[in-house]
């Protein structure tokens, strides 16, 4: 898969970024929904955005899960690079009763 340097990539639900040369970059909240699943594997990075604040269901780092949390270059640099954060946790269901 090859993704355009100016281009956009929203709603990623389950991704994989594999290989000390692989880099997932994130510049949008909305890259990734949610309820995502990501696998960073074999050296790979997450470079996140200034200002940007990801949130995903479950990551997954050399097949160990990292518990609930707000990760950045401050707390997992052999994974996250870049000044954003990605925040850990199954989202929550919202029920409105009218």
């Amino acid at each position: 898969l090859a993704i355009a340097e100016d281009a956009t990539w929203l709603n990623g639900t389950n991704v994989t970024v594999s290989g000390s040369n692989a880099i997932l970059f994130l510049k949008a909240a909305g890259n990734l929904m949610p309820y995502a699943d990501v696998k960073v594997e074999n050296g790979a990075k997450i470079d996140i955005a200034s200002g940007v604040k990801v949130a995903v269901a479950e990551l997954h780092v050399d097949g160990v899960q990292k518990p609930a949390g707000l990760y950045s270059a401050a707390n997992l640099p052999n994974v996250i690079t870049g000044a954003g954060k990605l925040r850990v946790g199954t989202p929550g269901v919202v029920v409105i009763f009218r």
